[in-house]
């Protein structure tokens, strides 16, 4: 169990980093934060051992990177700058990350679901063999 509190944990660490970079680089966090969410997703691939666990994580992950961007995108408009421009762009910006992490979710649920079914397939074969 706390092995779980962690690894759901860690999926929002991208909430209090979005917050501090939003603050300090603005919207060129964004460019940046698809490689961290990839990171995550590929830890969620690892640390999950089935297609429950790894929906899961993934859905903490798209949770996380939701709250993240509209923290962020609320600290920048509150205290930098609170144009219309910033709102567009804020508002563009929350729509792709929910896409890629979307894209990343697709990809690797794939890729879990094959590798549950082969690993199905492997225990299939050794009780057979025996």
């Amino acid at each position: 169990m706390k092995k779980w509190v962690i690894r759901i944990g860690a999926n929002y660490f991208i909430v209090p980093l979005c917050g501090i970079m939003y603050l300090t680089a603005g919207a060129v966090f964004f460019l940046f934060l698809p490689f961290l969410q990839l990171f995550f997703c590929y830890q969620n691939y690892k640390w999950s051992h089935d297609l429950k666990s790894w929906l899961l994580l993934q859905i903490n992950m798209l949770i996380a990177a939701m709250f993240g961007n509209y923290t962020g995108a609320r600290l920048f408009l509150s205290f930098i700058s609170n144009d219309a421009e910033s709102q567009i762009i804020f508002t563009f910006i929350f729509q792709v990350d929910m896409w890629i992490v979307l894209l990343l979710s697709l990809v690797s649920g794939g890729a879990k679901l094959i590798s549950c079914k082969r690993g199905k397939k492997r225990l299939k074969e050794q009780r057979e063999s025996f």
